[in-house]
């Protein structure tokens, strides 16, 4: 474990950085390592962290804190043994720790090593360390009040004093080189610190940087003139003095034209730890990722931590890649720029590209710098400022992937994601203020939420709240989920707001790859697959393949996992606003998946198609499933995508796309046991039907929330629905739907504890299949009455032949699942009476036809009964397998049959394998019920 507080407060282990809590539970370990292996009182511990006065509860708030830290510094220590880091003392805390282990402690090691060693060489060595360990001020990252503390300002005294004493030994051994750059850090932290300024101009000189001194002292006393209205005092004098007479010549310049790091930089500790890693695998690291991500700031960040490893001076320029106003740099104007930087006379610089990047590069060998190319356009800006020397390192920003130099291996490559839902927290902690956000914070949560996560959005509204000081950010979080597209991340009279950003992306882009990006955003769904997008597109697949690439590659669309694509939020509705074509595309979208849906009830159920359906419309590819397991593959990733575009298009009246999707889609959510798509999708499907007076389409809704009623185990609902569905259909002249909704009417009675109720609405769904000539519709009638017969002990006989004539009638219509489930209803018939061997035939047979249809429920019931007869034949291992297939096949299943299943198997599998337990004879309360099947369509 490394802690440190000199810089942001931090945690490490095993080279990855460990999450050590909230602002107030940061600080407190701030204050223990900074007072590392001394007491600190609980007294100064509460003052700290409430200098404003603490509260009632401030001690069992810091007990508490404390306790969590243990908890983070020792996840694997038993619980009641003595705390490793953290102990607790008479009258507060104290951190125990070892010099390896906190970054203070080490930082004192090596001052006191520097200030022991006669050698100077060593002595420098030593400081340099000592130096290194500070990335920024005490405790950075915490309240201002906080770090106002006189521990931490003490620390910063320290720091500044030891900084002194390695500056004037450098100077006397005249070893300046390695110093040089902390030095120019605190210089400009603390402009008007003259002896610390004086020092500086002294180090310049002695590296032979006799003008850059001289020009320091200039701006020192200009300042100490214009703020304090005092010239400079005797040290700064005799610093200037000494450069005015020394004959010392220039002996090379040490560029540092970082811009500033931002003050508040939130997060992306893994980010930063990403760089570090490559940076040791290659001379480049490219940071790459959409606009507005933070991509700069990143890179301004790393390269301000590590500019200490870069005596030799850091370069900068910003390449306008994707400036909208501006043109891109070119190539040669950043490199004369460069050499200009780095000494060389105008009248030096060579003609051409090639020769300009030959001397760059010969002028960087054997040197240690630091280059930083920011928003680069492609890999031929990028190209010739890159450095040859392995002592130098570039990072480079784009939104560009630079394939061909990474492809090269001349660069590595980071992607730069939206920040974390509590990365954003705290950037809007950092830019408004700890009070103010935690005074609001679900408000502060709609405004990351608004936002995307999108460091550039949250400045942009960070700056609105700023300018607005006294207004609630409930009221911003209000007006920024009224304001429609873009609107709400426009600034007047800021450069780089959003939709500039997004746009100098999207105008790089070829039309047709254009026209697709614009299109694609209409689709609802969290993301979409190739097929969709084809179907979106309305072009050939290869040309929307290479679109797809394109937006990728210029971070205007995710590729989520391979195939699968996802637009950030605000890009989105940057495409939307965009607008053209997106309603063609939402068209294409609901064209692709309706007749894709129709396919998989051409797998799941080819012996009963659906009728009253759209054509396929022309050049539609097929998915060609290979089998049911693929159909229910396929259901799964896209359910959410078509829970959302059924929604959508109820929501723009395309109402026979809504009742005609989510009818076709109700076989594959049976066998996957999604009840509640079904519940949501069928709803729909009933305002769509009710809005188009269509009286077919509304009974066969109101048919379809009966069965999901009646899954979801609410029996007076299914009843009501039933029955208005049975009427509905009567009043078209429907006698085939009338039936199966007949047999909807007996499932929810059945539920209802109205058996002979529901036995009588059987037979007269059986009266109606017949007279129409429905052999599968009578099948299923038949054994869903065989199976209530079976609910009577005194009816086993009657139950058993409404069985074998569905059998009967089910061999004539090559109706795979109402096969099986009459077979698994004869299975538990002679369960019951105890004939085993032919319950195991029967199931055998019902799991093989279960198999090719993805059975859901009904084939894990037939496994859990096939185990019942294992068990009782003394076979408790197959009975186990049985049980376990069963279970796997209902893990998911969201129907309250379900989870009473899934509760028995996991009853049945903690048995003992010895257990002389023998299973009753009685009907199982979830036993395949083949009567929900029935009333498919």
């Amino acid at each position: 474990m490394w802690l440190c507080v000199l810089g942001p407060v931090q945690a490490w282990a095993d080279g990855r950085s460990v999450d050590v809590g909230p602002p107030q539970q940061r600080a407190v370990l701030a204050l223990l390592l900074a007072r590392a292996g001394e007491e600190v009182p609980l007294a100064e511990l509460i003052d700290a962290l409430w200098p404003a006065g603490p509260p009632a509860s401030a001690a069992g708030s810091l007990h508490g804190y404390a306790s969590r830290l243990r908890r983070v510094l020792e996840p694997d220590r038993p619980v009641r043994a003595p705390s490793r880091w953290i102990e607790r003392v008479s009258r507060g805390y104290r951190l125990v720790a070892d010099a390896d282990e906190v970054d203070l402690l080490w930082f004192r090691r090596r001052v006191a090593q520097a200030r022991a060693s006669a050698v100077a060489a060593d002595t420098i060595a030593a400081y340099v360390d000592a130096l290194e360990v500070w990335r920024g001020p005490v405790a950075a990252g915490l309240d201002v009040a906080v770090r106002s503390h006189p521990v931490f300002r003490a620390l910063e005294s320290e720091y500044a004093e030891v900084l002194a004493d390695a500056a004037d030994a450098a100077l006397d051994a005249g070893l300046t080189r390695d110093v040089l750059p902390f030095l120019q850090r605190q210089a400009a932290l603390e402009p008007l610190d003259e002896p610390l300024q004086a020092r500086l101009v002294r180090t310049l000189a002695a590296e032979g940087r006799r003008g850059p001194a001289l020009a320091l002292y200039r701006s020192v006393r200009d300042r100490l003139v214009d703020e304090l209205g005092i010239e400079p005092g005797p040290e700064l004098r005799s610093a200037h003095e000494d450069v005015l007479h020394s004959d010392g010549a220039e002996r090379g310049t040490v560029p540092a034209q970082l811009p500033a790091a931002l003050a508040t930089f939130t997060g992306r500790g893994a980010e930063l730890a990403a760089i570090d890693a490559a940076v040791d695998t290659a001379v480049a690291v490219a940071v790459r990722g959409m606009g507005g991500v933070g991509k700069t700031a990143l890179a301004v960040r790393w390269a301000h931590s590590v500019a200490a490893r870069y005596p030799d001076g850091q370069l900068y320029v910003d390449l306008r890649g994707f400036d909208e106003n501006e043109s891109p740099v070119d190539p040669g104007e950043a490199l004369r720029a460069f050499l200009d930087a780095l000494g060389v006379p105008p009248s030096s610089v060579p003609d051409g590209l090639d020769a300009q990047a030959s001397l760059y590069r010969s002028l960087l060998a054997g040197r240690r710098m630091l280059v930083v190319l920011d928003d680069a356009g492609d890999a031929r800006q990028v190209a010739p400022l890159l450095p040859g020397a392995s002592g130098c390192t570039a990072v480079v920003t784009s939104r560009d992937p630079l394939a061909e130099l990474v492809a090269a291996g001349a660069v590595a490559s980071v992607a730069l994601d939206a920040f974390t839902p509590e990365a954003s927290r705290e950037f809007l902690r950092g830019r408004l203020g700890t009070t103010r956000v935690a005074a609001e914070p679900e408000a502060a949560d709609r405004i990351v939420a608004r936002s995307g996560r999108l460091p550039l959005a949250l400045a942009i509204v960070a700056a609105r709240a700023a300018l607005n000081s006294t207004f609630p950010l409930s009221a911003l979080a209000d007006e920024l989920e009224s304001d429609v597209g873009l609107d709400a991340f426009t600034v007047p009279g800021l450069r780089g707001d959003l939709r500039a950003v997004f746009t100098s992306s999207y105008r790089t882009l070829r039309p047709e790859t254009a026209a697709l990006f614009r299109r694609m955003a209409a689709h609802p769904g969290p993301d979409l697959g190739l097929p969709a997008a084809v179907a979106m597109a309305g072009a050939p697949e290869p040309v929307v393949r290479r679109g797809l690439r394109e937006l990728v590659a210029a971070n205007l669309l995710t590729e989520l996992r391979p195939g699968r694509f996802v637009y950030h939020d605000l890009l989105r509705e940057y495409a939307l606003e965009l607008g053209g074509a997106e309603d063609d595309g939402f068209v294409g979208a609901l064209d692709y998946y309706l007749h894709t849906a129709i396919e998989t009830r051409q797998v799941l159920a080819p012996a009963r198609p659906l009728d009253r359906l759209m054509d396929r419309p022309p050049g539609l590819a097929r998915h060609d499933f290979a089998d049911a397991d693929a159909v229910v593959a396929w259901y799964e990733i896209e359910r959410t995508a078509l829970l959302e575009i059924v929604r959508a298009a109820e929501r723009r009246c395309l109402d026979a796309y809504v009742c005609q999707l989510s009818a076709a889609l109700s076989m594959v959510q049976h066998m996957s046991g999604r009840w509640r798509d079904w519940m949501v999708q069928a709803e729909l499907a009933l305002l769509s039907a009710a809005r188009q007076h269509d009286a077919w389409w509304m009974a066969h809704a109101h048919h379809r929330l009966s069965i999901g009623l009646s899954e979801l185990s609410r029996p007076a609902e299914a009843v009501d629905h039933s029955r208005e569905a049975a009427r509905l259909f009567a009043a078209v002249g429907d006698t085939g739907w009338q039936a199966m909704a007949q047999v909807g009417v007996a499932a929810a009675l059945s539920l209802a504890g109205r058996p002979e109720a529901a036995l009588e609405e059987d037979r007269r769904a059986i009266e109606l299949h017949r007279a129409i000539g429905d052999r599968a519709g009578e099948a299923y009638s038949e054994n869903n009455m065989g199976w209530r017969l079976s609910l009577n002990p005194e009816t086993l006989d009657d139950a058993a032949t409404h069985y074998w004539r569905a059998a009967m009638l089910f061999a004539g219509t090559a109706d795979r699942f109402g096969e099986a489930s009459v077979l698994a209803n004869l299975a538990q018939l002679h369960r019951r009476r105890e004939e085993w061997t032919a319950a195991l035939r029967c199931n055998e047979r019902a799991l093989g036809l279960f198999a090719q249809i993805h059975g859901g429920l009904e084939a894990a019931q037939a496994h859990h009964e096939h185990g019942i007869c294992w068990w009782n034949l003394g076979s408790a291992e197959n009975a186990r397998d049985s049980w376990n297939r069963a279970l796997t096949l209902v893990q998911d299943a969201d129907q309250p049959a379900a989870e009473q299943l899934r509760t028995e198997l996991r009853a049945l599998l903690a048995r003992p394998v010895q257990s002389a337990y023998r299973f009753p004879t009685r009907v199982l309360s979830y036993a395949p019920r083949v009567l929900l099947a029935s009333t498919e369509e």
